[in-house]
């Protein structure tokens, strides 16, 4: 449960944009930016997303570009180093931190992004959970090593099957947290969390205004296959080049590498640099692009079913303007409920 002192220090009031990955969530916080501006209502883009925090992380994440950072006021961009450690707990102060002290000068959060756990920890918040244990993390890694992580994550479903049903089976940062805190403490990481309900039935840590995204499948699934060779051509392989030759094979164990696809752009380079040290430039080839892309589409399945148990205000399909125009419609009336429209 989220402690008194956090809740306490917790008194802003945001609007939420939730959906999975290369739905829409950022031209959507945009056009809502666009049109409550010209209303002379301050909104401050606050970035939910779990890895956009990390410096040098930016094509495989779709950051947005500096001029859209600046046009839309974005917060929460490029905070910490690739090799910063980050948890759930953490992630959230940080978040809540950055809602308040834009709130305290008048200006109302419209934040965008998260999944899973980290979601949960920003709008529910979580148990307090013990650090990194290394030596129990070193045991895991030698089972992972000589197993795999789908057999790690089968050891997971024998002592958390909730926790094990809410992730991939190569989720291998979450699977090793989950099992690290089994280990440590003898019970489940699920019935750590903070109010165990339905998250349907559990209110916030701060009222809001939440906006699901929920895309026909199909097309999700078809964007992404077009996305993926965009990030690509954003210098993506040149990206994760940087950051090996800065940080060396290390990199693999970043919290920040666990952005989808960046393990497999460092196995690929590792891979052609034993064949050709002296390597100018690389290109994708097919079969990386074909699995990031699956990869992609599964975690934004994932993302589905989790947000679909999130309570929401309003679900929209971005399939027509009439939803634009409801979607302000709503906001503007929730921010005339809650007094927001003179601050």
């Amino acid at each position: 449960m989220v402690s008194q002192d956090l809740s306490s220090q917790i008194n802003f009031k945001a609007v939420i944009i939730i959906g999975p990955t290369a739905s829409g969530k950022s031209a959507l916080a945009h056009q809502i930016y666009d049109y409550f501006k010209e209303k002379h209502v301050k909104f401050a883009i606050v970035n939910l997303d779990a890895f956009q925090i990390y410096k040098h992380v930016t094509a495989g994440t779709a950051k947005p570009s500096f001029a859209e950072q600046n046009k839309y006021n974005y917060y929460c961009i490029d905070l910490l180093p690739p090799d910063a450690a980050m948890d759930a707990n953490l992630y959230a102060k940080l978040i809540h931190t950055q809602c308040q002290e834009l709130y305290n000068k008048g200006v109302i959060p419209l934040c965008v992004g998260g999944s899973g756990l980290y979601l949960r920890a920003f709008l529910h918040g979580l148990d307090s959970l013990p650090g990194r244990d290394e030596a129990i993390r070193t045991k895991i890694r030698q089972m992972a090593a000589s197993y795999g992580w789908p057999h790690c994550h089968s050891e997971l479903a024998k002592v958390d099957p909730i926790r094990a049903s809410e992730l991939h089976p190569n989720d291998k940062t979450r699977i090793e947290r989950a099992l690290e805190l089994y280990y440590l403490l003898g019970k489940p990481m699920s019935s750590l969390r903070s109010k165990t309900s339905n998250l349907g039935e559990q209110s916030t840590l701060f009222p809001s205004f939440l906006i699901h995204l929920e895309p026909n499948e199909s097309a999700l699934k078809e964007k992404i296959k077009t996305r993926v060779p965009l990030l690509f051509a954003q210098n993506w392989i040149s990206e994760v080049t940087n950051l090996l030759d800065n940080y060396g094979e290390q990199l693999l164990n970043f919290n920040s590498m666990k952005a989808i696809g960046y393990q497999e752009i460092i196995n690929f380079i590792l891979e052609e640099k034993k064949c050709n040290e002296k390597l100018d430039s690389l290109s994708a080839p097919p079969e990386l692009l074909e699995r990031i892309s699956t990869l992609t589409w599964q975690y934004a399945k994932r993302q589905l079913t989790w947000n679909a148990k999130e309570k929401k205000d309003v679900i929209v399909t971005l399939n027509s303007k009439n939803e634009f125009e409801n979607i302000n419609l709503l906001i503007q009336q929730w921010l005339k409920e809650n007094k927001l429209l003179k601050r």
